[in-house]
């Protein structure tokens, strides 16, 4: 993962770099799934899923967004990365191993020089939308100002102050201002349902790749599926089981609402979110000239596993991850 750290902010503070005119830039989108082995996309082989706790066997899977992407870029098969979120995101986003993070274990100094910084230096618009998870601030300043220390522009995050609720009404910082949901007594305007954080997310990165379309861009979203807890989403059928469910305690898990049926539905719901930034991006015409790159920050955890066609049962290894890369055009 580091490497490919490397290659990009090489190419970018030093080839294209060279390029005088900013029409030329390539754009880049880093798609970061949460908590999914490259066994969790069907590119890979696997089309099923069970849970190793018994609450649901053999489900199949489904993700032709990206299996489309894979298609005609490049699909790394041997890709590693640290076995928890915060190591691998820091470590993504400044080049540095974790031992070499002087602030504290798993939180992000402001001095780091991380991609977003070297993006905006070369004439980039930068984004963020989806999990944070890398530092609460400091004393000085605050968890939801302490984003703007890392070169974006503009962000939507997750687990900025406080871990909170990522899905259904969730707690999110925007933009330095904090927006829980759960607070709020309205609906979503565009579904006329719950707000759910994933989609929330996603607006805000459509809403940046289209405000953006004129100019090179930088979009980073950390997606904040499909980490527990494991909920419906706003596709999961009957919608009831969605707009209804119980997020506090239940019988599934004794602290917060999780049941570890739905998580075939959150592969497919976050299939369904990388899906619209390629469509926008084929909207907006912007395909030929943007380097998408998708990948993932750990695999999948233990309670479940991938399972192929021939019945092979692959248990996972925390590190292994799906990297691809495609690109259309290249100037």
């Amino acid at each position: 993962m580091l490497t490919l750290l490397f290659w990009l902010v090489l190419i970018f503070s030093g080839v294209w770099a060279k390029i005088p005119a900013e029409s030329t830039k390539p754009n880049v989108v880093l798609i970061l799934i949460d908590d999914l082995s490259h066994y969790g996309i069907t590119a890979y082989g696997a089309h099923k899923v069970s849970s190793l706790l018994g609450d649901f066997e053999n489900e199949p899977i489904s993700t032709p967004n990206v299996d489309r992407l894979a298609e005609t870029g490049l699909m790394c098969t041997n890709a590693f990365a640290y076995p928890l979120c915060e190591p691998s995101r820091i470590a993504l986003m400044s080049g540095k191993y974790n031992q070499r993070n002087f602030l504290r274990c798993k939180a992000q100094h402001s001095s780091d020089i991380t991609f977003g910084d070297v993006f905006q230096q070369q004439g980039y618009a930068t984004g963020l939308f989806g999990k944070w998870k890398q530092s609460r601030g400091t004393k000085e300043i605050p968890g939801k100002d302490y984003i703007f220390e890392f070169g974006w522009d503009e962000f939507c995050a997750f687990d900025v102050v406080t871990e909170g609720k990522r899905f259904i009404n969730p707690n999110l910082i925007i933009n330095g201002e904090i927006h829980d949901y759960q607070l709020r007594t309205d609906l979503d305007p565009m579904t006329g349902r719950r707000w759910y954080g994933p989609d929330i997310c996603n607006r805000y990165a459509l809403r940046f790749i289209e405000k953006n379309k004129d100019k090179p861009f930088f979009l980073y979203y950390p997606m904040l599926l499909v980490h527990d807890e494991h909920q419906p989403t706003p596709d999961t059928r009957p919608k009831e089981l969605f707009d209804t469910f119980d997020e506090g305690r239940n019988a599934h898990n004794s602290k917060k609402g999780d049941d570890k049926k739905y998580f075939p539905d959150m592969i497919s719901y976050m299939d369904k979110l990388i899906g619209k930034v390629v469509a926008k991006l084929d909207e907006l015409h912007l395909r030929e000239n943007t380097l998408i790159v998708v990948m993932g920050d750990n695999g999948t955890k233990e309670c479940f596993a991938h399972v192929f066609s021939d019945g092979k049962i692959y248990q996972e290894e925390r590190g292994v991850i799906p990297i691809m890369v495609f690109m259309c055009h290249w100037y």
